[in-house]
């Protein structure tokens, strides 16, 4: 082979790997977007869950979720388990659970071998998914039956339903707009909250001192109320996320994704420990409001006296 054929050997290999490099980037970057877009695919699932307890709401409740329903909903975010849209008067947030996080890849699935390992091996996987499903289903179930004030939960629709919703209609974060039949659904319809650090920050901009502090307060009542219900909430990132916010008389936990009920009451050692989870909130307050970081260990320190050894 001469040095000619050679040099376009070489620069045809080049160019094709170029050419398969971008095709690579391209092709993850579809699915990554694909992954991220909202569809009513995602949010629906033919398991069914099975309640702890029963959970009937009432006429009276259902008349006012589906007045609240009957207005437009916008993208406002997604977490780790559910699609957030805001409603168009600003004053609630409607949750559909991301059903595909529940459910064993295709990708995986097809990786695997068809034999008695690989049959086992999507097994455990698929369970592994039916456990995770289940336990975050199962949080949303304790918020509304045990602390709904204090997570701002007004309505949860986890079993499946006949005439009873109407479709809601709902803004896509690419501008496509969805109709999602509501009784076909799991879904929670939540108080929109405002976030803590805001909230702190204007109420010092116009020196309202008392009403700061009043809010710290309102963030201990909310932790000293759950455990006293025997509701706990096992996310460690409560403040860095966001998760707490405020209604216009009460502090709320945002993301309900993450609650579970202890069988024996809660002991002064473990609420303190579990206090630990606002201390970015202390630090933040120190470094940039003293008085309020001091206000902040005064009303820890009486939260954790309301609990005994």
């Amino acid at each position: 082979m001469n040095f000619k054929k050679m040099f376009l050997y070489s620069l045809g290999a080049i160019l094709g790997a170029v050419v398969l490099y971008k095709a690579y980037g391209f092709t993850t970057k579809q699915m990554k977007r694909t992954k991220k877009e909202f569809s009513i695919q995602k949010v629906s699932s033919e398991k069914k869950y099975q309640l702890q307890e029963p959970l009937k709401a009432s006429q009276d409740d259902i008349e006012r979720a589906n007045a609240i329903l009957a207005q437009p909903f916008f993208f406002l975010g997604r977490g780790r388990q559910c699609y957030a849209f805001l409603s168009s008067d600003g004053h609630y947030v409607l949750k559909f659970f991301q059903q595909d996080r529940f459910r064993v890849a295709k990708d995986y699935v097809a990786f695997l071998p068809d034999s008695f390992l690989g049959k086992k091996l999507r097994k455990r996987k698929a369970k592994l998914k039916d456990n995770k499903r289940e336990k975050a289903l199962l949080s949303f179930e304790l918020a509304k039956k045990y602390v709904a004030s204090e997570t701002g939960v007004t309505f949860l629709h986890l079993e499946a339903t006949k005439n009873q919703h109407q479709s809601v209609v709902c803004l896509d974060k690419r501008g496509k707009l969805i109709s999602i039949p509501l009784d076909t659904v799991q879904f929670a319809l939540q108080k929109r909250a405002k976030l803590v650090k805001p909230t702190l920050i204007a109420l010092m901009h116009e020196n309202k001192m008392d009403e700061a502090k009043v809010r710290i307060e309102q963030i201990f009542d909310l932790l000293v109320t759950c455990a006293k219900q025997g509701i706990c909430d096992s996310d460690g990132a409560l403040v860095r996320n966001d998760n707490l916010g405020f209604l216009e008389d009460k502090a709320i936990y945002i993301d309900i994704g993450k609650l579970f009920k202890v069988k024996t009451p809660i002991t002064k050692a473990l609420f303190e420990h579990d206090l630990r989870r606002l201390r970015p909130l202390d630090n933040w307050l120190i470094k940039n409001y003293p008085a309020l970081g001091a206000h902040f260990e005064f009303c820890q320190t009486k939260a954790i006296d309301q609990f005994h050894d």
